[in-house]
């Protein structure tokens, strides 16, 4: 049993073990054909905050292997999120053909006019 929040906030995003499962298909869903070919991302808030000052968890997930990524962060801006995705996925495995998302399209506008910014 998960001690701290943190613990258990990723705990709750795990389904089971292996490769994530799809519920159901939507439209202009993208099915991942290898790893890292697609990932999924998310942002929880409102954590108690540690003594570094984070309060977030930005999470990644491989839809293909399952394979998790965790990052605790103290803004849910824009660039944060930029600069975390960078540090995290984009420097350790390049570019992704899609990034599926829970947010507003102004927000992934901004998180992507970001990126481009970083990397030019």
């Amino acid at each position: 049993m998960p001690e701290c929040a943190l613990c258990e906030a990723v705990c709750r995003l795990r389904n089971r073990k292996g490769r994530p499962s799809i519920q159901g298909e939507s439209q202009g869903s993208f099915q991942a054909t290898y790893a890292f070919h697609i990932i999924a991302m998310d942002h929880i808030l409102s954590l108690f905050k540690s003594y570094i000052g984070n309060t977030e968890l930005l999470i990644w997930v491989d839809l293909f292997t399952g394979f998790e990524i965790a990052k605790a962060s103290c803004s849910r801006t824009a660039r944060t999120i930029v600069e975390s995705y960078e540090e995290c996925v984009f420097c350790g495995f390049g570019v992704r053909e899609a990034i599926r998302h829970d947010r507003e399209p102004g927000f992934m506008s901004d998180f992507f006019r970001s990126f481009n910014k970083i990397v030019g």
